[in-house]
């Protein structure tokens, strides 16, 4: 049993050993392994960085060339292709340094957006308003305009002289002699809150093309109311023609008619015996009557006719009241006619009473 153990120990430590070198040599193959992708790693690195750079100052020079060029057409004012050129210049792929070229692209589109502008205030010299709102249009729509304020105003200017629709409104609205003074000499207000020379001209002529319908449409309007007026006057005498028809045919007003008749009688009868005081002076000089009393007498008889006088009047007043108030008693006559009866009693006996103290 020893010679057996002694025997089986050596072959045991012969496969131990062998197993240690085994493992060494997974190790070593293992670290080198390694070793030869972190090698290789650093390789492609180095070469896909070089690439890279050599990318970048490929697309930097493409950037640098473009921003160049543009700049020449900015000198021109060729904004347009400045424009272009650095739109490119900005979205080179790969490019790291730009220079200045957004503030150059943001001055060309500066620039090209006033070149709108500009075209159309050229086009309103030339009277083309289509054309020069087309492009105020566009100008306004653009994002890098700058004087906003100012087409607007323009383009307000230029719609509202050419619109026959504004033109005709507003001469509509003026008063007859601001017409006449435009017809005369052209001169408005409105026409002078423009500021364009150009478009204030065609706004005169727009309004002087509109002038002589205007003119006709008062004229006629002026007729078509005066004859409205006729007629409504027309209409309003028949009906107090008619009105008065009714009235006169009350019992009332045959009754005031009668007594205005009277009164009349008794105001010419004294009138026939009543004499003038300096006839009277001189009757009683040729009759020689001398005597105070028979004088006083006769001129108590002139005064008399006075106290008569005043007595007339009294009676016209309180005849006044009393047919007045008798009409209103009718139940067939409405306050309308009240109206037109009282308006009637009033000048039949007003007329009677100047009559009665006439000299």
């Amino acid at each position: 049993m020893a010679g057996m153990t002694q025997v089986a120990r050596p072959a045991r430590d012969k496969h131990r050993a062998a197993g240690r070198e085994k493992e060494s040599t997974f190790l070593i193959c293992t670290i080198m392994s390694v070793t030869g992708l972190i090698l290789i790693g650093a390789l492609v690195w180095h070469l896909e960085t070089r690439r890279r750079v050599a990318t970048e100052q490929g697309a930097n020079q493409a950037v640098a060339g473009k921003v160049e060029a543009a700049r020449e057409h900015l000198a021109h004012r060729d904004w347009d292709r400045a424009v272009e050129l650095l739109e490119q210049a900005v979205a080179t792929e790969n490019a790291t340094c730009f220079g200045d070229g957004p503030q150059l692209l943001a001055r060309a589109q500066r620039g090209q957006a006033g070149a709108v502008l500009e075209a159309a205030e050229a086009a309103v010299g030339r009277q083309d308003a289509a054309g020069s709102l087309k492009l105020l249009r566009d100008y306004l729509a653009n994002p890098h305009a700058t004087e906003k304020g100012r087409a607007l105003r323009l383009k307000g200017e230029i719609e509202l002289a050419v619109s026959d629709e504004k033109a005709v409104a507003l001469l509509r609205g003026l008063p007859d002699q601001a017409l006449l003074r435009f017809g005369q000499d052209g001169t408005l207000p409105a026409i002078d809150g423009i500021h364009h020379p150009v478009v204030r001209e065609m706004y005169r002529q727009r309004l002087r093309g509109q002038l002589a319908c205007e003119q006709h449409r008062r004229v006629a309007a002026a007729r078509l109311a005066r004859e409205k007026q006729l007629a409504e006057a027309r209409r309003v005498r028949e009906e107090q023609e008619k009105r008065m028809a009714r009235i006169q045919s009350a019992p009332v007003f045959r009754d005031l008619m009668e007594f205005v008749a009277l009164m009349e009688k008794k105001h010419r009868d004294r009138e026939a015996d009543d004499d003038d005081p300096e006839l009277l002076a001189i009757a009683l000089e040729e009759l020689g009557v001398t005597d105070p009393q028979e004088q006083s007498k006769l001129l108590g008889d002139r005064r008399s006719g006075q106290q008569a006088e005043d007595r007339t009047v009294e009676q016209i007043s309180r005849k006044r009241a009393n047919v007045k108030e008798r009409f209103r008693s009718y139940k067939d006559f409405d306050e309308a006619d009240r109206e037109l009866f009282d308006r009637a009693v009033d000048w039949v006996l007003d007329r009677l009473l100047e009559e009665i103290k006439a000299p």
